[in-house]
């Protein structure tokens, strides 16, 4: 009866009188003997503590997290969407370099760096107050990460034994993704940040169809100055075209589909998707050397020529041709490839 009487204590001296005095009428009525008591008020006293530890780290969190609003996170997602565009650009790539080198190589560790997207500037506790528009915005963030998840089964694909059939399928599976991807991002800025719809078609071409800029390129800028030795092609029948080039249609197609943008000059976006992947093709490096871009056209060749005799490089920006026959520091690559070690060179 002493612990009955010392716990009894312990909620009145905590303000929790109305609570005290029900148990006590129903340890009457229930004929409950101190042990039963005992055990109810330990209950209550716990889940008291637990209630106000939750209180504490939540209060906490709201501390300690980014003063992050709706519009900041339009402004993420924007971001967000030029790194799912980067990473395709990648896969572009190594897609193009794993045929030439006959499924028998696999790319540096720093081009799964760069095909993985930014997913951290999504912040889902902004739409807890309706179901509605958090539900549209998990989705989006779901979507992103069976992406991430499928980039990394395609790396195990990738850099094991199997057959250059297996590999080419996980790349082609990648490719079907961008439909599902897009979709999610308009649904979100539709239903989760209530955005019209001309702005999200202006945001989806700014950030996905039209985009001016990479993270590659951000890359390359900070890691070499000057400038003028990045290499940025623009190839019309360039040979890293002309292999990927039923990939980019219906790439384009998925893409513009889900969008609902039928205005998309499709073979506009083509070209400027060629022309980031070439840029990508072009510095990495193989062997010591950077894998090669050229034009399979006669009258683009003299037209490269003409830029590699008479381009001034220290006027050059990134979005202007650059000759890709220009030679090119062996420094200036974004990842390398590697061959099978020879006693894996073999394919199943």
């Amino acid at each position: 009866m002493t612990i009955q009487l010392l716990l009894v204590d312990i909620l009145y001296d905590s303000g929790i009188h109305e609570f005290v005095d029900a148990i006590d009428r129903y340890a009457i009525r229930l004929h409950l003997n101190s042990w039963d008591y005992c055990a109810i008020i330990i209950s209550i006293i716990s889940l008291c503590v637990a209630t106000w530890t939750l209180k504490s780290q939540r209060q906490t969190q709201l501390n300690t997290q980014p003063d992050i609003n709706k519009p900041i996170q339009r402004s993420l997602l924007s971001y967000n969407l030029v790194s799912i565009f980067d990473s395709y650009v990648m896969v572009f790539a190594l897609h193009y370099i794993l045929y030439k080198t006959k499924y028998n190589t696999k790319p540096s560790p720093q081009f799964w760096n760069y095909v993985i997207p930014n997913t951290g500037s999504l912040h889902e506790e902004l739409f807890y107050s309706n179901v509605n528009e958090f539900v549209a915005f998990h989705d989006l963030v779901e979507i992103q990460k069976t992406f991430i998840w499928e980039l990394s089964s395609l790396r195990e694909v990738v850099e094991s034994q199997c057959s250059q059939e297996k590999k080419r399928n996980e790349i082609l599976h990648i490719y079907e993704n961008i439909g599902l991807l897009i979709y999610g991002f308009k649904e979100a800025l539709s239903k989760s940040l209530k955005m019209k719809d001309s702005d999200i078609y202006k945001m989806l071409k700014d950030n996905f169809f039209n985009v001016q800029h990479s993270r590659f390129e951000d890359i390359l800028r900070k890691k070499y100055f000057p400038t003028d030795r990045i290499s940025k092609p623009y190839c019309r029948e360039s040979n890293v075209n002309s292999f990927l080039q039923p990939h980019y249609e219906r790439f384009t197609e998925l893409s513009t589909y889900s969008s609902g943008l039928v205005s998309i000059d499709k073979k506009k976006f083509i070209v400027l998707l060629s022309r980031y992947v070439d840029c990508v093709v072009t510095n990495v490096r193989y062997k010591d050397q950077i894998m090669p871009v050229y034009s399979l056209s006669d009258e683009n060749k003299q037209q490269l020529q003409f830029f590699k005799t008479n381009c001034d490089h220290t006027q050059t920006l990134l979005t202007k041709k650059i000759n890709p026959l220009e030679d090119i520091s062996t420094g200036n690559w974004l990842f390398y490839m590697e061959d099978f070690a020879p006693k894996d060179s073999g394919m199943k």
